[in-house]
């Protein structure tokens, strides 16, 4: 069945945290605190003027108002309230967030909004100074008769992916905090939840100046992500897990809360893949099923439960992962850690399970994904399917699968980022492997699908890897190995950033520098060996060293890591070695798998080749195809 698709009128707020990724840097801890102490007053707030969260991931929120004067409200209020909560911050550790204002048309597809409303909505916000406030001219002209501001009027600004000049006015976080109490006043009907509300800020507010700039996560008896019914049928979301701050008495250790602020600090580096429900935890010793209501109330399909067993010389760290339709605990993980483990080795611990939580719960959505009808599946749900596709192997049947699953996703949610990221690996895939595909206009339909992903979200660390990708495919190799620097900044911890970077050395003519960043990898993600040992193939194959090349790609293809090419990189170096029987057979599986192949189309496939890679193929590379006895 297909969903339905509303149009209606709607006042849009979007939020982001200015400045997140540097905040992390400095003080992960202390900044995940702060966030979720600023989400839990946003969402009462939001609520409590009559408007409902649509979205949130990560540091970024979408809500929705049915009146323009609510929904500025709120705005202020919200503002406000973040001010006063992180004063007792340094100003460079401050989370302060930029919210935008527009009202117009938009979409509405079961509890999301899509449209116009919303994308001038997001570029409004991205005008904001921190702490402050923009409007469109839309929103302004509902405002000025009714309130004596004196907004900053900033002009007609061009904004990404808008084709019109918007006219945006402003509110600085200075301009805000002064104005009179008086004009945050929210309609009769809601003064009682309004009391109610200041008392949870003023506690709120407490606590944090309590803490200082310890990043302990505060303990709110409200649930700081209630859906806008409040009841227990809210749809559940894909590939999303309800986490709780802390969990009462397990953490009366200070090892322990310290170790459960790391573990929530580690997920919300996912955001682009999880989305993530900070939940409040279980004071009251009601236990795993209440956290399981909870979650299932904000529309969580799986909640996180944690606990922390201490000894004189170590701390045992469960990971339990259950359903919160059904109750039933579908995945645990057990990590010790010694009390005398450095600071770097207890993370790595911690990065460790996190990492196979994610993959597990990736697994079992995916299960859940293909078990079902794909009829009337979301954008999330058919970018899951496409990745189950691509997974299978490199044969063309299932690229072609999978890019169809990912353009339909694309075409019900263009801002999807898994199926960007898909549809921009289909795209490379594609090209490289089979000369039926115009190969140039694939490279610049990835290109246009990278920037996108960049533009949507540029701390998204996986989207820059991707952009650096593309670029590099174009021959733009300078700027594709500034988009990988810009993921590994962004994800300095994560090995497949690394991975990234040695393949754009790679094409770009540096095996070495490519060889270095390999080994960063394998020491950040030993996990990724598959695809290390593809990279390292090439990498010794390019500085002729064919005894370890045919080892990295013997390991990879045994891995079952043939997409990149394994098997072509196999006969050259087998060639070289004077192998001539596992030459003919690697050709062979080339062939059966790509039947057009050539050397002359794979070499055409480096746009722009450097004179680096160029000195360096040549004589190992094609030389080696040719004497494998691949077609010409």
């Amino acid at each position: 069945m297909t969903r339905q698709i509303v149009r209606r009128l709607s006042v849009v707020m979007a939020a982001d945290v200015a400045g997140y990724s540097a905040l992390m840097r400095r003080a992960e801890e202390q900044t995940l605190a702060q966030l979720l102490s600023a989400r839990t007053v946003m969402d009462g707030l939001v609520q409590s003027y009559g408007g409902r969260i649509v979205n949130s991931v990560g540091d970024s929120v979408l809500a929705e108002f049915d009146s323009v004067v609510a929904a500025f409200q709120s705005a202020l209020h919200i503002q406000r309230a973040i001010a006063v909560a992180a004063k007792p911050f340094p100003d460079d550790q401050q989370l302060l967030f930029r919210i935008g204002l527009q009202v117009g048309e938009v979409m509405a597809s079961g509890a999301d909004i899509y449209g116009d409303g919303v994308n001038v909505a997001a570029r409004v916000q991205s005008l904001a100074k921190p702490g402050g406030v923009t409007v469109s001219a839309a929103v302004f002209d509902q405002l000025r008769d009714r309130f004596q501001i004196a907004f900053e009027e900033l002009g007609a600004q061009l904004v990404k992916n808008i084709d019109r000049p918007v006219q945006v006015y402003g509110l600085t976080q200075q301009a805000i905090v002064a104005m009179d109490e008086a004009m945050l006043q929210p309609p009769r009907a809601r003064a009682r939840n309004r009391r109610m509300l200041l008392v949870v800020m003023g506690m709120t507010v407490l606590i944090i100046a309590v803490v200082g700039f310890a990043a302990i996560a505060p303990r709110w008896r409200s649930d700081p992500m209630r859906s806008a019914s409040g009841r227990s049928d809210t749809p559940l979301t894909t590939m999303s897990i309800a986490v709780p701050s802390e969990e009462g008495g397990h953490l009366a250790a200070p090892a322990a809360r310290a170790l459960s602020r790391e573990i929530n600090a580690e997920l919300g580096k996912r955001r682009t893949t999880l989305t993530l429900f900070p939940i409040e935890a279980d004071l009251s010793g009601a236990g795993i099923a209440a956290l399981r209501d909870r979650a299932r109330r904000v529309g969580a399909r799986y909640v996180l439960a944690r606990s922390f067993i201490s000894d004189a010389e170590s701390v045992r760290v469960d990971l339990r992962l259950y359903e919160t339709r059904t109750g039933a605990q579908v995945w645990d993980s057990e990590s010790k850690i010694d009390e005398g483990e450095s600071e770097a080795s207890r993370h790595e611990a911690i990065r460790k399970a996190v990492n196979d939580l994610s993959l597990a719960l990736s697994e079992l959505e995916t299960r859940r994904v293909l078990a079902a009808p794909r009829e009337g599946q979301g954008s999330t749900d058919l970018a899951l399917r496409g990745w189950a596709a691509f997974q299978r192997g490199p044969d063309e049947r299932n690229l072609l699968e999978a890019r169809e699953l990912f353009e339909t996703a694309l075409k019900t949610d263009p801002n999807d980022g898994r199926a960007l990221r898909g549809a921009i690996l289909v795209l490379g895939n594609l090209g490289d492997l089979d000369p039926r595909y115009d190969r140039n206009r694939m490279a610049f339909e990835a290109e246009v699908l990278s920037a996108r992903a960049v533009q949507l979200d540029s701390q998204d660390a996986a989207a820059w890897r991707m952009r650096g990708y593309t670029l590099s495919r174009l021959g733009r190799h300078e700027a594709g190995v500034q988009a990988m620097a810009r993921a590994i900044e962004l994800a300095p911890e994560s090995g497949i950033q690394h991975v990234g970077m040695a393949s754009v050395m790679n094409v770009a003519g540096q095996p070495v520098a490519a060889l270095e960043q390999l080994d960063r990898a394998e020491r950040l993600s030993p996990e990724l060996e598959d695809m290390i040992s593809v990279e390292r193939c090439e990498s010794h194959l390019l500085l002729g060293k064919m005894p370890e090349a045919v080892h990295d790609c013997e390991r990879a293809s045994a891995l079952g890591q043939n997409i990149g090419g394994a098997q072509v990189l196999l006969a050259a170096a087998y060639a070289s070695l004077g192998d001539s029987d596992r030459a003919a057979a690697a050709k062979a599986a080339v062939l059966r798998t790509w039947p057009r192949w050539t050397v002359r189309w794979f070499r055409e496939g480096f746009v722009n080749p450097t004179k680096e890679r160029v000195a360096l193929a040549e004589p190992t590379l094609f030389v080696g195809l040719r004497k494998a006895g691949m077609p010409d």
